[in-house]
């Protein structure tokens, strides 16, 4: 089953060693990461195309369709072209599996487009 992050259900943690991926491992998941993430070149090239044709077509709007997505909505949104990019071309991000969910990349959380504002909570996390 395909699985988008971007989906209308709430997300949950997942259990990785529920599904077999042990800590220190790797996984693949099907919704490329826009925060940090570390592109080959072939696919960034290849995603920088899309974009540009994507963006030059907001005139005029080619429909693609992501079953229970909610990027489909989304209007001029880079993020969302390289969904669309990923499901159309099938293309999986992998992702190592660190101890407390730490990762090589950092990511700053400011108010904008999708965040109305900073809790506490959010700041822990």
């Amino acid at each position: 089953p395909r699985v988008l992050e971007t989906g209308h259900a709430r997300r949950d943690k997942i259990d990785y060693e529920q599904h077999g991926v042990k800590r220190g491992g790797i996984f693949g998941f099907e919704v490329p990461c826009s925060w940090g993430a570390a592109f080959n070149g072939v696919y960034w090239k290849e995603a920088l195309l899309y974009f540009q044709t994507r963006y030059d077509e907001e005139q005029k709007p080619r429909r693609i369709i992501i079953p229970r997505s909610r990027v489909t909505g989304w209007r001029g949104s880079w993020k969302k072209w390289l969904i669309e990019l990923g499901y159309t071309q099938h293309w999986t991000t992998i992702y190592p599996i660190f101890p407390n969910e730490t990762s090589f990349s950092t990511n700053k959380l400011m108010v904008g487009e999708h965040i109305g504002h900073v809790t506490e909570e959010m700041r822990r996390n």
